[in-house]
């Protein structure tokens, strides 16, 4: 037994694994007819009588076993390695970048800094796949902005040279982020009233006050005023397209009850 283990050790160092069976690394000579067991390239002499110790007294397998076992143990290794860079890669060659250059407008994991520029974070997949998709065919509007240290550029651009892939990989990214409501001063007085008016005309679909992102709908609540004017202002003025119920309800508010609305979403903070 002692011997046995002394060979055991000599073998693993020149490339055999724990058991006798050659380590994938390790290119492999086809079995001399003579032994009828796998050399290494390494020239062991303890090698052949190893295996053969293995074979008669363990195992008991035949040379076709041996190899076929071989061969199984190199594929799982090598699917197993396979998978793990595919899994790597989207991370490192997809999202990261392109949140990252989102982050230079939208803020840090979608948290906006800015103003005039929405929060994303903790919108659900789906709202965010398509809102880009309705920029990138052109069918939302988009104002020109210019980030710190940034060129010029808009929402439309940005999203045509996207693909649907990649559209995808933002998405599920900011779907996991956490929403950060903005502090920003309000009316009390009259964010009570845009209670009201929300309560009747916009918590059907855009539940809890605007915060829900199960609606599948953008996060009104706590984003920043700016951005809320701007958009309500868009709407008004029917150069950007809602769907056919939203607009139904929105188009018969008048000037103050939509103030209202918006002084209510920036005061839930």
């Amino acid at each position: 037994m002692e011997a046995l283990k002394k060979t055991s050790m000599a073998c693993y160092r020149h490339g055999f694994g724990k058991r006798g069976f050659p380590l994938p690394s390790i290119m492999m000579a086809e079995p001399t007819k003579k032994r009828d067991v796998f050399e290494p390239h390494t020239g062991c002499r303890k090698t052949a009588f190893f295996n053969s110790l293995l074979i008669e007294n363990n195992f008991r397998l035949t040379t076709e076993e041996l190899k076929e076992r071989m061969v199984k143990k190199q594929n799982r290794k090598g699917l197993f390695l396979v998978g793990a860079l595919l899994l790597a890669l989207p991370l490192a060659a997809g999202a990261s970048e392109l949140t990252d250059k989102c982050d230079k407008c939208h803020g840090k994991n979608g948290n906006s800094s800015d103003e005039k520029v929405p929060s994303i974070a903790g919108f659900s997949a789906a709202t965010i796949e398509d809102i880009l998709k309705q920029y990138k065919e052109g069918e939302r509007p988009a104002d020109k902005y210019k980030p710190k240290d940034g060129e010029e550029t808009d929402m439309q651009a940005i999203a045509k040279k996207l693909s649907d892939a990649q559209i995808k990989e933002v998405a599920e990214f900011y779907a996991k982020q956490r929403f950060v409501p903005h502090k920003q001063p309000f009316d009390a007085k009259l964010a009570e009233k845009g209670a009201k008016v929300h309560k009747k005309k916009c918590e059907k679909c855009h539940s809890d006050g605007g915060s829900n992102p199960e609606d599948d709908a953008a996060i009104l609540a706590g984003q920043w005023r700016a951005y809320l004017e701007r958009q309500f202002d868009l709407i008004s003025k029917r150069e950007r397209e809602v769907p056919k119920k939203m607009w139904k309800k929105f188009k018969k508010l008048k000037d103050k009850k939509k103030k209202a609305l918006i002084e209510y979403y920036v005061s839930q903070q």
